[in-house]
């Protein structure tokens, strides 16, 4: 046995000691390794713990190589299995709760919001244009079962510029409604039971260019109040109502006009001569029938 630190015997092999001085020698050898191990290797921990007590009656405790035993992960199983794809498992989640009992089940919803004016109108059968922006410019409602009431559908498009309400049903009173299209550049009124009282309803929209009043009740009293609209440059008048030469004199006063259609049995041909004089880029047509008729 080589112990370290120390010299190794010489000892010549295939002859073997014999005799009281190998026998000596050789329990030196034994004592030395002995004692150096001793010294030199501290026991081991199992060596240790594997040595019995002293004491028979003491029970030895058991010591683990670690302080804890490994934490496994824990793993949570959901109380339902979960079926279907996963945005079959989101609009599940959406859904409405049915209702209680005695409650009335919830509206459908359309998909429109309940004052969309558009859609209000497009159900009365309107024609709808567009402009820049999705903004309503052209309305027209020809024909269509209006009625003044409907004409609140108007009042919140700023933007719209053309509006026909031939063959209608308004009234005077509807045309109030029309106050806030101050952008408002044609109206077509033909034959409709617009009277003189809707023409000052027609005066707060300055910017009107384009009026049509065929087959209405407009009388010179309402020709007068058309005054008040500087812009105008095309007018339709084959009224109902009574014009005479007097409302004519009325009309010298629009400047801007290029396309004047007028008639009835109280107008003279003296009065129309004058009227063109008085405006010598519009052009002037006159009819005596007492209305005109659909184009």
């Amino acid at each position: 046995m080589f112990c370290p630190g120390r010299s190794t015997p010489r000892i010549r092999l295939g002859r073997p000691a014999c005799g009281a001085t190998g026998l000596a020698l050789l329990a030196t050898m034994a004592a030395g390794c002995g004692s150096a191990s001793s010294q030199a290797d501290p026991p081991s921990p199992s060596t240790q713990h594997s040595t019995p007590p002293a004491d028979p009656s003491v029970t030895p405790a058991v010591v683990s190589e670690t302080s804890e035993a490994p934490i496994s992960p824990v793993v949570k199983e959901s109380a339902e299995p979960v079926t279907g794809t996963a945005s079959e498992t989101v609009k599940s989640s959406r859904a409405a709760a049915p209702p209680a009992a005695g409650e009335a089940p919830p509206a459908e919803t359309t998909g429109t919001a309940p004052n969309d004016p558009v859609a209000a109108l497009t159900r009365l059968g309107a024609t709808i244009d567009y402009g820049v922006g999705d903004r309503v410019i052209d309305v027209d409602l020809d024909g269509k079962p209006v009625t003044d009431a409907d004409l609140d559908h108007l009042a919140s498009l700023a933007d719209l510029k053309i509006l026909n309400l031939s063959n209608t049903k308004i009234t005077d009173e509807g045309l109030a409604k029309l106050a806030g299209l101050q952008k408002l550049k044609f109206l077509y009124l033909f034959n409709t039971a617009i009277t003189d009282a809707g023409m000052q309803r027609l005066i707060e929209l300055p910017r009107l260019e384009v009026l049509c009043l065929d087959q209405t009740q407009i009388t010179d009293v309402g020709l007068k109040t058309l005054e008040e609209l500087p812009r105008l440059e095309k007018l339709h008048v084959h009224s109902r109502g009574p014009i005479t030469d007097a409302g004519l004199e009325s009309l010298k006063k629009h400047g801007r006009l290029f396309e004047l259609r007028i008639g009835g049995p109280n107008i003279t041909e003296a009065a129309v001569k004058s009227l063109q004089e008085a405006l010598p880029n519009c052009l002037v047509v006159f009819d005596p029938a007492a209305e005109a008729v659909a184009e």
